[in-house]
């Protein structure tokens, strides 16, 4: 969860980094595969860096178990996961893609509209200003 609070990937992105498509050092994620790549092609995501902090840490402990990847589980079953932790949590229809949609909100608020477009891999670029960047008429009453 926290991976993808700092990082506004889809849950199959997250899952499918390991430690010869993530880049530490120059704060980058390859991906090499991605929901939208036949129309916005190979994507290279950049890290915050908390993320890169997480990372670390899961990048020690695959090093320790002699692996590439971050995440051993399948995407249903970190779904399940998930739905355990909500469901204790009580709060009715919350889904794991609510985590991406909050990391962009927070993203949208700090930087230009390129990052996070570059971040979500969006196919239309409209679609994501719409969404994070339209001032209400309220937005700016309440600026002045």
């Amino acid at each position: 969860m926290l991976v993808s609070l700092h990082t506004a990937m889809r849950s199959g992105e997250i899952l499918r980094m390991s430690r010869s498509t993530v880049d530490l050092r120059h704060k980058g994620y390859e991906l090499p595969k991605h929901k939208t790549e036949a129309k916005v092609c190979a994507r290279r995501a950049p890290l915050s860096s908390r993320a890169v902090r997480l990372l670390r840490v899961l990048e020690a402990q695959a090093q320790l178990d002699g692996c590439d990847a971050y995440f051993t589980i399948s995407n249903s079953s970190r779904d399940v996961l998930y739905r355990k932790l909500r469901d204790r949590t009580m709060i009715e229809g919350l889904r794991f893609h609510d985590l991406r949609a909050t990391a962009l909100t927070l993203l949208s608020k700090r930087v230009d509209a390129m990052t996070p477009a570059r971040t979500s891999g969006h196919v239309d670029i409209n679609e994501l200003f719409n969404t994070y960047y339209r001032e209400t008429a309220e937005d700016i009453a309440a600026r002045l």
